[in-house]
């Protein structure tokens, strides 16, 4: 189709498929420095909280799962969840340690390009949807 439209030297998009959660952890553990085994732990160091709480945010951004569902994927409740979602949310402000991690584990799941600017992310979660 590229051809027919004379595009051949622009990049291919980004996937249009959604990471998986299994996918998201990974890349977060990657970027965090921590096995899967340990986000997924009941351990409550500062270091493992912010992961996991991370890669509970970008589930919910980058997946049309449901809070109920991404809990299950941790072995948490929808509260749990919900809790992740709001706390990074808030720590989100432009050039933030927080900001800056968002980004790197983005550019690991092939959601941005490593060299793009950080665009600000809503401070909100998205639309309400069933089964939260």
């Amino acid at each position: 189709v590229r051809r027919a439209l004379g595009e051949q030297g622009t990049t291919p998009p980004a996937t249009a498929e959604p990471p998986t959660l299994a996918a998201i952890q990974e890349a977060v553990c990657t970027v965090g420095g921590l096995t899967r085994q340990e986000l997924l732990s009941p351990r409550r160091s500062a270091r493992v909280v912010r992961s996991r709480q991370l890669a509970m945010y970008l589930a919910r951004e980058l997946t049309p799962l449901t809070l109920t569902e991404i809990a299950r994927g941790f072995d948490r409740d929808h509260t749990t969840v919900l809790h992740a979602v709001r706390s990074v949310s808030a720590r989100l402000e432009p050039g933030s340690e927080t900001a800056e991690t968002v980004h790197r584990v983005r550019a690991a799941l092939g959601r941005e390009q490593p060299d793009q600017s950080l665009k600000p992310t809503s401070p909100t979660p998205g639309p309400q949807r069933s089964g939260s």
